[in-house]
């Protein structure tokens, strides 16, 4: 007989033991639930307070600009973006990235091909204080402008201000 659960013992005086059997687990109380989500509710406003005490002590402020240009078929197009706070602060770094976009559906003309679009040049100009970025457009006359976006990012330490000399 293949059976997946095993027959009951039999205790004495022909009582069945339900130590065999498999248990279920014990399900919660319905009282001790609103003292789980208390608790846990408790422990989320308690990091959410802390968290920005933890952030002020250092770190780092992360600071974003954006730009961008159509690029006719067959043209080229140049496009500078400054950094935010560029060379304001020791420590800071610098970061851009230069992207081709579609257009937009219902655009005047047919669709480019992007592989057709490169981008022949992109990094920082300027002595560090803005990321340019030179495309070109190899689709023939009469298809639509593809757009050449640009995004710099600046990340610069906090500085945290000493408390005024004197009383």
């Amino acid at each position: 007989m293949d059976c997946a659960r095993p027959e009951p013992a039999l205790k004495r005086g022909g009582a069945v033991s339900d130590s065999t059997l498999p248990r279920s687990p014990r399900a919660p109380s319905p009282a001790t639930r609103p003292l789980r989500y208390g608790a846990l509710a408790t422990l989320c406003v308690l990091a959410l307070l802390g968290a920005p005490a933890a952030l002020a002590g250092g770190g780092y402020t992360t600071k974003h600009a954006h730009g961008s240009i159509a690029v006719p078929a067959g043209q080229t197009r140049t496009l500078d973006v400054p950094f935010p706070d560029a060379l304001e602060y020791a420590g800071a770094t610098y970061s851009g990235k230069a992207a081709v976009l579609a257009p937009a559906r219902g655009a005047k003309g047919s669709a480019p091909k992007l592989g057709k679009v490169r981008i022949l040049e992109a990094g920082s100009v300027l002595g560090g204080s803005e990321y340019q970025a030179r495309a070109h457009n190899g689709n023939a006359a009469g298809t639509a402008a593809v757009t050449l976006s640009v995004s710099t990012t600046t990340r610069e330490p906090r500085i945290e201000h000493a408390a005024p000399a004197g009383g």
